[in-house]
This record gives C-alpha cells, sequence and structure tokens, in this order.
C-alpha cells in the first residue's frame, strides 16, 4: 500500500493520504516511520473530526505510541 500512496502524496498532498501512510507503517510495526508520517499528516492539518469513528480510534492508537495496547 505504501507503494501507492508514496506517488499519490508526492501528486496531491493529502493529510488524509500521510495518516493512510501512517497506517501502514503502523501496521508493519515500522513506528518511527508511522510517527512521523503521522506528525506530517497533523501539521498538514489532519484533525479527529476529518476522520471516520473507526480511524479516529487508529488515531488515538497511532498518538499514544508503541506502547499501545
Amino acid at each position: 500500500a505504501r507503494n501507492v500512496l508514496q506517488p499519490l502524496i508526492a501528486e496531491r498532498d493529502d493529510p488524509a493520504l500521510r495518516f493512510r501512510l501512517a497506517e501502514c507503517y503502523f501496521r508493519q510495526n515500522e513506528t518511527a516511520l508511522a510517527a512521523e508520517a503521522l506528525e506530517s499528516a497533523l501539521r498538514k492539518g489532519l484533525t479527529n473530526k476529518d476522520l471516520h469513528p473507526l480511524d479516529q480510534k487508529l488515531l488515538q492508537e497511532l498518538q499514544a505510541g508503541p506502547s499501545a495496547p
């Protein structure tokens, strides 16, 4: 998925795409890359309100970091 997302982000710098990239990294246990992608999404303006309730939960997990259950 990240091979698809990275060119899309280069073409259309969307915070939601950066959030999805953070999710990809998170699911692959690449926590440093996940944190970097998440921080980038937040800097670009991503907010909790932009996300579906299920994604809001994921955002909380990502923000909690690797020690999250």
